[in-house]
């Protein structure tokens, strides 16, 4: 019986547990010989030194038997199909998924220090690596969605990635989530890319590592005995840094959003309980100059109506369907586009989704 049932589900957020030298099969002659080993050790403190004894075990028929078995109390490499691409079919019927959409684990901050030095044939040449090794462990079911690097540091060569990461089998294009080092991420030098995102009618998707670092760690000086992380080390999520994550996608997606990614320009499409909704909201309330092109309205509350109309555009599916646990947030969006909450620095409470 799989751990999900009774509905589809697809799962947005799963990952490949990359191994130190993970990429170097996948890396042109020029890149290959500058690539250092993935850090790998933001995880319980000395489990990267067991990763061949993982493998080993996965190959183990009993072994196979008690990890089926335990399917959600593994985790990293203990985990079935985490890193061994032909366990990963097995380990998705176990769990009940339609899909997953695939990241990498530990790559986005060597993939974001390498976009914003001055060595833009490394930087796009990891990137390229990365999008091979991703399009090659999902290749062994169709159920498995790999998320292509996109580097926004040159507007010519990320346009070329973003087709190349496609064509190669990228089901999504990941895009970081820091400013490039001389220009925004909404410079219109980059038009083509989400472009050709949407005409391929695939996501433009940003994730954690992709940011740089998430606070100051003088945060974690209190005085107090240090704080295991998630996983029980002390590299990877605690509680305060765990606090931290949305920040670098919310100031890249209001950038993008406040600079003209926009309704009638570029379709948006927005995942989980956040996104270009909330964003909207967020932009709603800090104000906009008068000329920015994001949402016009003739007057405060048609800009509310309109960001109440594009929010329930972004409550369906594919299908047209209304994701789950959004009915509430719905209701809410109509009274605005009635005319009920016409305040567009009441649209924030408009776009955030209910517990």
């Amino acid at each position: 019986m799989p751990y999900a049932e009774g509905r589809t589900y697809h799962d947005a957020d799963s990952h490949v547990m990359e191994t130190p030298d993970w990429l170097v099969p996948y890396a042109d002659p020029g890149v290959r010989e500058r690539l250092k080993p993935l850090f790998v050790a933001a995880v319980k403190p000395g489990e990267e030194t067991m990763i061949e004894q993982a493998r080993r075990r996965h190959l183990d028929p009993a072994e196979r038997e008690r990890a089926e078995v335990e399917i959600m109390l593994r985790k990293n490499w203990n985990a079935l199909g985490s890193f061994v691409k032909e366990d990963r079919p097995r380990a998705l019927a176990l769990l009940g998924f339609s899909s997953q959409l695939v990241f990498n684990t530990f790559l986005n901050p060597y993939l974001l220090d390498a976009e914003r030095k001055d060595d833009p044939d490394f930087a796009y040449g990891l990137a390229r690596t990365h999008n091979r090794a991703m399009v090659d462990f999902c290749s062994v079911d169709r159920r498995l969605l790999a998320t292509g690097y996109v580097p926004l540091a040159d507007f010519e060569r990320a346009r070329a990635m973003a087709e190349e990461a496609i064509a190669m089998g990228s089901k999504a294009l990941l895009v970081p989530s820091a400013c490039p080092a001389r220009h925004s991420p909404s410079h219109v030098g980059l038009f083509p890319v989400w472009e050709i995102a949407q005409e391929a009618r695939i996501p433009i998707v940003l994730h954690v590592g992709g940011g740089g670092q998430l606070l100051d760690p003088h945060y974690f000086a209190n005085g107090l005995p240090p704080v295991p992380d998630f996983h029980g080390g002390a590299e990877n999520f605690r509680s305060v840094d765990y606090m931290a994550i949305p920040f670098p996608p919310m100031q890249t997606l209001s950038t993008l959003v406040i600079d003209g990614i926009r309704a009638g320009r570029l379709d948006h499409r927005a995942g989980g309980r956040g996104g270009v909704p909330v964003l909207l909201g967020l932009a709603a309330r800090r104000g906009r100059p008068q000329s920015a092109p994001a949402l016009r309205g003739e007057h405060d509350g048609a800009r509310g109506a309109g960001e109440a109309t594009l929010l329930l555009r972004q409550l369906r599916g594919p299908d047209g369907r209304r994701a789950r646990g959004m009915m509430v947030t719905q209701r809410r969006a109509r009274r605005v586009r009635r005319g009920a909450m016409l305040d567009p620095r009441r649209t924030l409470a408009t776009s955030a989704p209910s517990p």
